[in-house]
């Protein structure tokens, strides 16, 4: 998968379409990094939530190649950002951030899951 040209903090960012694109591929990984309410009440589909403070190795893929993105609420938000940050310290080289986070993904009007 190619990078996205932008950074935040010295990750990637993508954009939700980008996001949207890259759900179909078996080797990427969604984290959501909002609060259990708002995890329940809209999500990236298939997104799996982590608490970015408390999340360990074990929570994540065992193939360190994997392609991971996390997301919290929006641009203003950096649960997603810490929780990526984290991850690539864990040894994951491939992270990635959607700083439009879930309030971006909606209005891009991307397809959300609930529940």
């Amino acid at each position: 998968m190619p990078l996205s040209v932008a950074y935040f903090y010295g990750l990637p960012v993508l954009t939700p379409l980008d996001v949207l694109i890259r759900l179909s591929h078996p080797d990427f990984f969604v984290f959501d990094s909002n609060p259990r309410a708002v995890f329940l009440h809209n999500r990236v589909p298939g997104a799996v939530r982590l608490d970015p403070t408390a999340f360990t190795e074990y929570d994540l893929p065992t193939d360190p190649e994997a392609h991971l993105l996390f997301y919290s609420s929006g641009p203003l938000c950096g649960a997603g950002t810490h929780a990526a940050r984290r991850a690539r310290k864990m040894g994951y080289p491939h992270v990635y951030v959607m700083t439009a986070g879930i309030t971006g993904w909606i209005k891009t009007g991307c397809p959300i899951e609930k529940g």
